[in-house]
């Protein structure tokens, strides 16, 4: 090897949800990569990622960045991929003496080269938003953090990079990306309002994230808040669509929920409201959406192959959700933004999986049978397995400024080296 190591693509993303990645940055791991065999480096490479936190199943086969066909690395120990011509430094980050990985703006632009459209968004959303993904399923399967980048940083890599392959789909799926969303069910509920006709969404581009609402001083007497924060907010119809927690939230939960809908009303917002149970199953997402189509002024195809379409999109984005009976302890409640307490969030999504990069149905939490589908709705229900019922601990907890999971411990990054100190081999 005679260049310094760039990593990409897949094995960027899962350091991106690695937990502990903060905890290695100018470590020095005794990379070498002008004089060292492939093989030795890349054991060291594996070392530095275990210890951040990336999973065994993505340390495999190194994915790395290559400015042309001829500085292709010649093991299978890494995956080459091509940039076609000098590899920006502004869109590079110093991990460890020789390596660097791309930064999140340029990881999103070469995820279009192998993520399918709405994987894509996802992944935008989750960037852009104050969350991320975790890819090791030891937990909750979701952490609150700063966003990473922002949809104008992309925008402006994107033609910085105009000749990176996969430049082209991610400019065209930036149009429905939004900064701000603080959970994937925020996420979820925005790209089935978001999404072209074509993967069964709305196709309705006028909305914002987590939209701030002051309320007016002649308000303050009679409500709690100093301000609100739409989940979904669509200007041009002056309609709020927000994101509803399981019924099993506390009751001081509750009553604020109550306090921010009234206080939205009272504003003269259009107020919508989508649950859990309505993303459970086809016909009641559906029904919700019709409504929510209505209030934006748009009219919704009625086609059986739309909602066929708008089913498939369902099943896409509450993947990653498990059964009720199945969730796991939720994580210390954070400060609400919305509210001068902090009590009541208690719920929270399921663990997820990862394979090759792709996000899959966690074995054994899979999703079980929808219920027949009603007569008098043109309704179409996939052959097979229906969605799980899901839960999600709520998004309104705005994150502190020290909202970073804690690093792992010295025992535990121990374990992580010997799980990886002999060389994978494909």
């Amino acid at each position: 090897m005679d260049l310094p190591i760039v990593l990409s693509h897949r094995t960027a993303v899962l350091y991106y949800r690695a937990p502990d990645r903060a905890t290695v940055r100018g470590r020095d791991y005794d990379l070498n990569p002008t004089a060292g065999r492939a093989r030795d480096v890349a054991s060291r490479v594996r070392e530095l990622l275990s210890d951040c936190g990336v999973p065994e199943y993505g340390l495999a086969r190194l994915d790395v960045l290559c400015p042309t066909e001829h500085d292709r690395v010649g093991s299978k120990e890494f995956k080459s991929h091509v940039y076609g011509g000098p590899i920006p430094m502004k869109q590079l980050i110093h991990l460890a003496p020789g390596l660097f990985i791309i930064k999140p703006e340029l990881c999103f632009i070469l995820a279009a080269t192998y993520m399918k459209d709405i994987e894509l968004l996802e992944l935008g959303f989750e960037f852009c938003g104050s969350y991320e993904l975790d890819s090791t399923g030891n937990g909750s399967p979701y952490r609150k953090r700063k966003a990473l980048t922002s949809v104008k940083k992309i925008r402006t890599a994107a033609k910085d990079c105009a000749g990176a392959h996969g430049a082209r789909k991610a400019k065209r799926a930036l149009a429905r990306v939004r900064d701000g969303a603080r959970s994937p069910m925020e996420t979820a509920l925005a790209l089935m309002i978001l999404a072209p006709h074509h993967h069964g969404g709305l196709s309705y581009l006028g909305i914002e994230m987590n939209r701030r609402v002051d309320i007016p001083e002649d308000m303050r007497r009679s409500c709690s808040l100093e301000y609100l924060e739409a989940d979904v907010f669509a200007p041009a119809a002056q309609a709020v669509i927000e994101y509803d927690e399981d019924v099993h939230a506390p009751l001081k939960q509750r009553t604020r929920d109550a306090d921010r809908s009234s206080a939205f009303l009272r504003l003269g917002y259009r107020m919508h409201t989508v649950t859990a149970g309505h993303f459970s199953e086809q016909l009641p997402l559906h029904r919700a959406l019709n409504g929510i189509a209505e209030t934006l002024g748009i009219k919704a195809p009625s086609s059986a192959a739309f909602q066929r379409k708008q089913n498939e999109l369902r099943k896409q984005l509450i993947k990653r959700w498990k059964r009720e009976d199945d969730r796991k302890p939720a994580p210390a409640s954070e400060k609400d933004g919305n509210a001068q307490g902090t009590e009541g969030v208690d719920s929270e999504p399921a663990a997820t999986s990862v394979n090759g990069g792709a996000m899959q149905e966690a074995e054994g939490v899979g999703p079980g049978p929808d219920p027949a589908p009603q007569s008098g709705d043109a309704v179409y229900e996939a052959e097979g397995h229906g969605p799980a019922r899901i839960s999600e601990k709520d998004g309104r907890a705005r994150e502190a400024e020290t909202d970073r999971p804690a690093p792992a411990s010295e025992d535990d990054r121990d374990k992580r080296r010997q799980s990886v100190r002999a060389p994978h081999r494909q």
